[in-house]
């Protein structure tokens, strides 16, 4: 039983290199070759984890960097859609700054659009800024994760 759950057995196929590899290990441990193939996945498991591990892996602080720019983001705009003002709208503008210097996109639409959403906030300026605000984070994930703008 595994995790008091009766076993169904099904026959997965391997090289015989494979098999033989297995059985030896089994054999070493004294334990049955399905049990090795389990802990050869769960230290797979692990060793992926600690792959994007943040404090170790140089791609996952950039996607860790982007996401925090991408939700700073969104949860600005998100705020100014409910309620334009222009202490919101400052919030959102000192985001583009950092983003335009640090990720290095251009951000001069979402400006436009924000100006215009304060001015006109209609349904087809919120749709807009829904949208543009969705073409940046587009452009950052691109730019950032290595590709161009």
């Amino acid at each position: 039983m595994v995790n008091n759950m009766p076993i169904t057995w099904k026959p997965i196929p391997v090289p015989q290199e494979v098999h033989a590899v297995v059985k030896t290990q089994s054999e070493r441990e004294g334990s049955a070759m399905w049990k090795i193939v389990v802990k050869a996945i769960e230290l797979y498991t692990t060793l992926q984890r600690k792959h994007w591990n943040i404090d170790v892996n140089p791609d996952a602080q950039k996607i860790d960097r982007l996401a925090w720019y991408i939700y700073k983001l969104t949860a600005s705009i998100g705020a100014y859609r409910e309620s334009p003002s222009m202490k919101r709208r400052r919030l959102i503008e000192k985001t583009l700054e950092q983003i335009r210097e640090r990720i290095g996109v251009d951000t001069s639409e979402l400006e436009l659009v924000i100006e215009q959403y304060f001015k006109k906030p209609l349904r087809q300026n919120r749709t807009l800024l829904n949208e543009t605000t969705k073409k940046l984070i587009i452009n950052m994930i691109i730019k950032e994760l290595g590709g161009e703008e």
